[in-house]
């Protein structure tokens, strides 16, 4: 198996100053997985802290890739009130 076919667990919490909660659910929206996991995914979980909203997330991740639902939680991260 090539290195950049590996997959190795990862896990992330991520924190978005500014985020609402209606901003995080139109991104849910957009990803359109109908509810279910993210392909890869294990665990999700997100909800408000102080100021913003934090997202913890765990799955198999392939090196050297972006999927498309880390590229929608990058959309988040720019979001602001």
């Amino acid at each position: 198996m090539a290195m950049e076919d590996r997959i190795n667990p990862i896990g992330m919490i991520m924190t978005f100053p500014g985020v609402t909660q209606e901003q995080y659910e139109a991104v849910l929206q957009q990803l359109n997985l109908g509810g279910r996991m993210p392909p890869g995914g294990i665990f999700h979980a997100a909800g408000p802290v102080e100021g913003g909203w934090r997202v913890v997330a765990c799955g198999r991740h392939r090196k050297r890739s972006t999927s498309s639902y880390e590229r929608s939680l990058n959309k988040l991260c720019k979001m602001r009130g």
